[in-house]
Order: structure tokens, then sequence, then C-alpha cells
């Protein structure tokens, strides 16, 4: 009984203190689930923090890009409505070029036109007069342009370029690196903003360049609009010049000469030189260049000298081109003209077989002459080449009809005219005129006996000692020489008496005697009877 008891005891307490530890394992079992839900919650609190932190970073980040750009914006606005409220779009491109470089001393920044092959400086800041003639973008760069807009030139890119090449020194030196931002059209890149920094300073480079892009998209219109204006009131101006020109040409004038001097004299006016010139020459003979009218700005003697060694300089540059030539202050050098004139221009007067002179324009300032006046030259070296032509043609034409085609003298008919005028003259103011007749001797014998070729050969070489001996006579254009028929030829002497008369004939017989004749290996003696 009492070991039943034990045992009954014994397992009482084995279960009672199995009881017991399978409490102490569910409590810990619970615990251990309770801490792990609180390191899931504690987690998911850390990352939900993480998270709202991600979402304020990112917030402040998006105001801080919005206030940015509102600032650009701002800036933006700012500078469009400057550009908008100036009236003059010179000094509108002024305050934008003020914009990207404030300070001139440490920058450049230049707007740049594309017109006939060729870059103009509209507007700039901090460039030199040198660099603004100068300034080129190299074509390559304008292709990029076209589908870029805006692009970084710097470093080997920069320096092997002939933007780089056009610059001063002092300009090369502000330019570690160029930005060039276009002005599109259509066909083309018609402006192109060339500066060393972009607006504004202080900014991200890609603001920059975002802002630049959208200033040149908003400008582009009334840059182009003015451009187009500008085009129209030159060719109103060019045909307007062209018509005052015209005019000039169609009034009466006492020779061609003072029709060229007066025509060109308003030319240079029109097209800012200070002088012209028009020189006459053949392509087969450039050394017969001739200067026939100077006009312009009167000179000292010896400026005026140098001037016009200088315009002749430049026409021999010219010879044997086709093609208008400008010249800025370094083309000048090349022809070693390095004072007095900065700036020339010479443009060709072309006809169909060829160029039959030069105009020559010439300037004290360095001021380029435009694409109008180069147009405008260029039609009056047009317009003038076929006005001398014309007049050359009449002239020729008139002395034809004029002139024994035998001998070159004066035809019956002009004589009859001129002898009728001298005598009407003389009936009129009483002023003395002689008429010298000479017949050649024994003629019809050199006929018949050498033929008539030999005769005409006489008769050429009879009136070429008749000339020697006019031109040898004060006041030659008052002496007329002339065929009067046959044999016998004829010396109208104007204001000559009597007495100086029979002494000029007996000068002409006395030559004609001396003077033999050789033809086909004879030597024939002509005689000549005068009165």
């Amino acid at each position: 009984m009492h070991s039943l008891a034990d045992s009954l005891g014994t397992v009482w307490n084995s279960l009672s203190s199995t009881i017991s530890g399978g409490y102490v394992l569910a409590i810990a079992l619970i615990c251990l689930v309770q801490y792990l839900f609180h390191v899931h919650r504690q987690a998911q609190a850390c990352r939900q923090l993480d998270s709202f932190r991600r979402e304020r970073d990112g917030l402040e980040g998006e105001l801080q890009l919005a206030e940015k750009e509102r600032m650009v914006s701002r800036l933006e606005n700012h500078i469009l409505r400057e550009f908008v409220a100036e009236t003059e779009i010179d000094k509108a491109l002024g305050l934008l070029l003020k914009h990207f470089v404030p300070f001139p001393e440490g920058g450049f920044a230049a707007f740049v036109e594309s017109g006939e092959g060729r870059d103009t400086v509209t507007r700039s800041r901090g460039l030199s007069k040198k660099s603004q003639q100068s300034l080129r973008v190299d074509p390559e760069f304008r292709a990029r342009l076209l589908r870029e807009r805006l692009i970084l030139v710097e470093k080997a890119e920069l320096r092997d370029s002939a933007l780089f090449d056009s610059l001063s020194k002092a300009e090369r030196d502000k330019a570690s690196r160029v930005f060039l931002a276009a002005v599109t059209e259509s066909d083309g890149v018609v402006f192109v903003l060339v500066t060393t920094a972009l607006y504004p300073a202080g900014a991200a480079l890609d603001q920059q360049m975002e802002l630049a892009k959208r200033l040149m998209l908003s400008v582009a219109a009334n840059l182009i609009r003015t451009r187009e204006h500008e085009l129209q009131a030159g060719q109103f101006r060019i045909a307007s010049d062209v018509l005052e020109l015209r005019s000039i040409a169609d009034q009466k004038f006492p020779t061609p000469l003072t029709m060229l001097n007066v025509f060109l004299t308003r030319l240079a006016a029109m097209i800012g030189a200070d002088r012209a010139t028009l020189y006459l020459c053949t392509e087969d003979a450039p050394a017969s260049k001739k200067a026939v009218v100077r006009c312009g700005k009167e000179l000292a003697a010896p400026q005026q000298l140098s001037w016009q060694t200088y315009e002749d300089s430049l026409a021999e540059a010219c010879v044997g081109t086709r093609e208008m030539r400008k010249f800025d202050s370094n083309a000048l050098s090349h022809v070693g003209i390095e004072t007095l004139v900065q700036g020339a221009l010479v443009a060709p007067m072309r006809h169909e077989q060829g160029t039959i002179g030069f105009l020559c324009f010439s300037k004290e300032t360095s001021v380029p002459f435009t694409d109008s006046d180069c147009h405008l030259a260029g039609w009056a070296a047009e317009f003038l080449a076929q006005a001398i032509l014309r007049v050359l043609n009449h002239a020729a034409v008139q002395q034809q009809a004029r002139q024994d085609g035998l001998t070159e003298l004066a035809n019956r008919r002009e004589f009859d005219q001129r002898i009728e005028h001298e005598l009407a003259l003389a009936s009129q103011n009483g002023r003395e005129c002689s008429l010298v007749l000479l017949d050649l001797d024994r003629f019809k014998t050199i006929n018949d006996t050498y033929g008539h070729p030999v005769g005409d050969e006489v008769l050429r070489g009879v009136a070429a000692v008749l000339k020697t001996q006019v031109r040898k006579l004060n006041g030659e254009d008052r002496v007329l020489t002339a065929r009067y028929g046959g044999d016998e030829l004829a010396v109208v002497l104007s204001g000559v008496g009597l007495d100086e008369a029979r002494t000029i004939a007996e000068s002409i017989r006395c030559s004609i005697e001396t003077a033999a004749i050789r033809e086909h290996g004879l030597e024939i003696a002509i005689t000549a009877s005068a009165g």
C-alpha cells in the first residue's frame, strides 16, 4: 500500500513537473511571437519613415527645382520684356548681349548674320573692330546648329577652327570655350549667337543652355522680321538709286566724260565711298589700262597723288578677273596699301566678249561695303559697260560716215559741211579762215605704170605725211584734213590768215616731196601742187 502510494506520488510529481514545464514553454513561445511581431512592426515603421523621408526629400528637390525654374523663367521673361520693349533692334540685341557678357573685358558675344556666302557681325560686345570684320563661323558648326540649335566648342576643336583663327589675339585669350546658338529658317542658319558665356552666371550648365535655346527661339521672329524689313528697305533703296542714276545718264551733257563724272560722283556718295575711278582696258592688253574718270573727295596734292597710285594698284590687282572684289585693311596690305585707303570695292565692267574696264571705289573708313552697296556697284558697272560700248559704237559709225575709207582723212561730205560752217562763222564774226588744196602731180601715170593698188598705197602714204604735218600745228582741233576727190586733198585752217596759210601749204608740199613712198621694193617719188 505504501509502495503504491509512493509510486502514485512519484507519478504525480513527474506530471506536475511536466505540466509546469509546458507552461514555461508556452509562455516562452508567446514571448517569442510577441518579440517577432514587435520587430516586424518596428521594421515596418522604419520603412514607412524612410519612405516619408524620401518623399519629403523628393518634394524638397521638386520645390527647389521648381523654384530654380521659376527663377530662370522670371529671368527669361525679364530679358524678353526688355527685348520687345526696345523699338530699335540694334539696341535690343545690345541689351541681350549684355546679359550674356556683363563684363566685356573678360569675354565677348556677337550676333553674326549669314548672307551671300559670308558672315557679317550685326552687333557685338567685347569684340575689337578687327575681329568684327574677320569673324567667321565654320560650315561644320552651322551643320551641327541645324540639328542641335546650341553647341559648345572648346579645347582642340575650338583651337583648330576657322572661328578661332578669325579672332584677334586679345579675343583668343578670352575664348577658353565658345557657345554657338542659332536662329534658323527652312533654308538654313540665319543668325548665330557667338558667346563665351551663358546666362545666368552661376546656374547649372544644362539650365543655361536650355535658357539660351529658349531665348533664341523667342527672339527669332523679331530678328527674321527685322532682317526681311531691312532687305526690303535695301531693295527699295537700290531701286530708287538705280532710277536716279538712269535719270543722270539720260540727261544731256556736253561730253560723255561729263556724264560719267556726274554719274560716278553720285554713285560713290550712294555707297559711302570717298572716291571713284573708271578704268578702260582690254583683257589682251592690260598694260593699256587707263583712268578716264577720277572723281570724289578732293585731297591735298601729295595725298591726292598717293590715293591715285593706290587706285591704280587696285585696278592692276583686278586685271584678268571677271568678279567683283572687296578689300578690307588686310586685303589692301597685300597689294601694298597701308595708309589713307581703308576699304575698297572694284567692279569689272563686263560684256559678252570680255571686260572693258573697272570701277574702283575707295574710302578712308574701315566700315565695310554692304551687300546693297555691292549690288548697286555691280549694276552700275554693267550699265556703264553697255553705255560706253554704245557711245563708242556710235562714235565709230559717225567717224566711218565722215571718213574716207582709203586714206582715213575726212571725206567729201564732211569737208563740204565743215567748209560751209567755217565760212558762216567767218561771215558772222569776221574771223579768218583759209583753205589749202593739194593735187598730186602725175598721179594718173603712177596708176598706169604700177597699177591701182600701188596708187592706193601712194595716197595712203601722202595722207600719213599730211596728218604728221597737221599734228605739228597749234590748235590741231581747228584743222580739218580731207580727201576732196581722187588725188586731190584739202586742209581747212580755221582762224588762219592768208600769209600763215601760204607758209603751211609750202611746208606740207615740201614734206610730200621729200617723203619717198616704198611699195613692193619700189621707191616712188611724189610731188604735189598746193594753192
